[in-house]
């Protein structure tokens, strides 16, 4: 009781009439003898503005009655506010801190001014309350901010502060409205559980590293347009109650939204994203708006739980970044006709090895479906080309057997290769001509062997043999020898397409004891009837 009325009467007398002097010695020589945080009064206007404390500043546990005014005053030392009450206005704007700040605990009844406060080193606001309004803007944070826990009753000012290391505020408390507008934070920043009871302004945010918002509670407005993310962003089971703006933000890692509960509009107009963004299992209760925005490398949009009845979430409008051709989107388990994109900027993929066959054939049919009712032709060639490719590749059946695995996988390629599933049937006409040029040419080399020797056309013109020119390749019996003259071009040429394009061949003629050449011939020709079946039909069709 001594020393706390000593220390009362030595604030009301001595400190408050010696402004720049150094007394935090004689402050600290009366509270030595204080082993428990006890209840220190000042009812005086404390006045410390402007003043060098050399030594720690110690007020554990203090009452302000009065003005606390601590305004550009230099805390060289440690200084300790931990659960100190200030019941009228507080002002520490633009003071110093080169040591630790606690401020744990502490109450602010009215306001807290911090405005262009530098904090050199930890500064500690855990589970501090703020009745009143709190001014931090342009504050300096150069270590670790820990806002855990704390309470903001009244608006809450944060614009333009900045933050070089870690910023926690986790579980904090915005009864009111706050503003982080064009703060920077340089270092991890944490608000998982926070909550925000009034609109909370996040405008040209800056995150440099990573920013949690799981879990934490929007209860009304959440405007983050214009804010920039260089690294990871978590807003996974977030509940945005009211509006949430994220329009022009810039999310240039991973973006998780997953299981995010958005109950009203939801603006991601003109938002860029250049890596993964994760929607999985959130629930768009409102409208839902991308127009203009930059699509990411892969999307996830699967499981989605809810898409209001009356809305159609609608990705026609989104751009490609320029190194894209497409972007990668998992769509399983979503009410894929409330979704509206068109496939050409898109590509399926299933990440999930759990998901099954039919789940997977469900995603691409439902989609399928809406690519055709929307008119997007180009979007359902490619998925209608896709989902063939998957079904021979990936059906159940090639895990039973090698053989139709092998059979499948052949189908698959020839499929592709020969006219594209279909939707390129002129290529019919280019692979008719390569098989003709090809089988001309070694009819060509071989053009006597053939002609007189397995199968001989008798109206064939065969030049004289005087003019026919050959080289030899090989050793012995094992050489052989090779037509190069040019005059046998041309018979080899109408040679080839008697066989090749004839609708039947004189099989009298063939001289089955060379069986190596008569099965040359047979192929020459199925192949040509194959060639002139599909050349038919594409006639037919066109």
């Amino acid at each position: 009781m001594y020393a706390r009325l000593t220390l009362t009467i030595l604030l009301g007398v001595s400190f408050f009439n010696c402004r720049g002097q150094d007394t935090l010695g004689v402050y600290k020589e009366i509270i030595q003898g204080i082993t428990s945080c006890e209840t220190i009064y000042i009812r005086e206007n404390a006045n410390f503005s402007g003043i060098s404390f050399k030594n720690e500043a110690l007020f554990p546990c203090n009452r302000f009655l009065n003005i606390a005014g601590f305004g550009s005053a230099q805390f060289n030392a440690q200084a300790d506010f931990y659960n100190a009450q200030f019941e009228s206005r507080a002002y520490f704007r633009l003071a110093q801190f080169n040591s630790r700040a606690y401020f744990r605990l502490a109450q602010f009844k009215s306001l807290a001014d911090f405005y262009n406060t530098q904090f050199n080193a930890r500064a500690y606001f855990r589970s501090s309350q703020f009745e009143s309004r709190v001014d931090f803007r342009l504050a300096q944070f150069k270590s670790l901010a820990d806002f855990n826990s704390a309470q903001f009753d009244a608006r809450a000012n944060f614009s333009l502060s900045q933050y070089d290391s870690l910023a926690d505020f986790s579980s904090a408390q915005f009864h009111a409205q706050v503003d982080l507008s064009s703060v920077q934070f340089h270092a991890l920043t944490e608000f998982n559980s926070a909550q925000f009871d009034a609109q909370a302004n996040f405008y040209e945010a800056q995150f440099d590293a990573r920013a949690n918002f799981r879990l934490s509670q929007f209860r009304s407005i959440a405007d983050f347009s214009a804010s920039q993310f260089d690294a990871r962003v978590n807003f996974s089971t977030v509940h945005f109650h009211s509006q949430a703006n994220f329009s022009s933000a810039q999310f240039k890692s991973q973006a998780n939204f997953e299981s995010a509960q958005f109950d009203a509009h939801v603006d991601f107009s003109n938002a860029q994203f250049h890596a993964q963004a994760y929607f999985s299992q959130a629930s768009f209760n409102g409208k839902t708006n991308f127009r203009g925005a930059t699509l990411p490398e892969t999307l996830y949009f699967n499981n989605i739980k809810e898409i209001h009845k009356d809305e159609i979430i609608d990705f026609t409008f989104c751009e490609l970044d320029s190194f894209q051709t497409s972007c990668a989107i998992d769509l399983v388990d979503t009410e894929i006709s409330k979704i509206k994109l068109n496939y050409s900027s898109f590509q399926l993929i299933f990440p999930d090895s759990n998901y099954t066959f039919r789940k997977k054939s469900n995603t691409y049919e439902q989609l399928l479906k809406t690519q055709k009712d929307y008119g997007f032709t180009t979007g359902y060639e490619n998925l209608d080309k896709e989902y063939k490719e998957f079904k021979y590749i990936y059906h159940p059946s090639n895990n039973s057997s090698f053989i139709t695995r092998c059979v499948n996988f052949t189908a698959n390629v020839l499929q592709k290769y020969w006219w594209d599933y279909g939707y390129k049937k002129s290529k019919i006409l280019w692979w008719s001509l390569f098989f003709w040029s090809i089988f001309s040419i070694i009819n060509w080399l071989f053009f006597d062997v053939m002609n007189k020797g397995v199968y001989e056309i008798d109206y064939i013109f065969n030049p004289h043999k005087k003019h026919a020119k050959y080289i030899k390749v090989g050793l012995g019996r094992m050489q052989y020898k090779f037509n190069i003259g040019l005059q046998q071009i041309v018979p080899a040429v109408i040679y080839t397409a008697l066989i090749f394009f004839g609708l039947k061949i004189s099989v009298e003629k063939i001289n089955y004891k060379n069986i190596p050449g008569a099965i040359y011939i047979y192929s020459q020709y199925l192949l040509g009837l194959v060639c002139i079946a599909f050349i038919a039909n594409y006639i037919i069709l066109s």
